[in-house]
């Protein structure tokens, strides 16, 4: 899949949604830590994808075809959402 965002910096991440309620929630990563700050488990959530300049405004990203659900480039505080339906 290809996006084009007209924004002045790339999208940091891209991120799966749950939906909790009427909102929709996205999780970058979680840490758990023992004893002394020892860092046990660290997840990171977000999805691979390629990124590259397009024109004088815009990026163009590509995205493996990710399974069936709602995602979302995060850009800066702006979040650009799309959904994936089943086949």
């Amino acid at each position: 899949m290809e996006f084009v965002i007209k924004c002045e910096v790339p999208p940091a991440f891209l991120l799966p949604f749950t939906k909790q309620g009427d909102n929709r929630e996205g999780v970058i990563s979680s840490v758990k830590t023992g004893g002394f700050g020892v860092v046990k488990e660290k997840k990171l959530f977000w999805l691979p994808f390629a990124v590259s300049k397009y024109g004088e405004s815009s990026y163009r990203l590509v995205v493996k075809a990710p399974e069936a659900g709602e995602y979302g480039f995060v850009v800066g505080n702006d979040v650009y959402d799309f959904a994936v339906d089943p086949k």
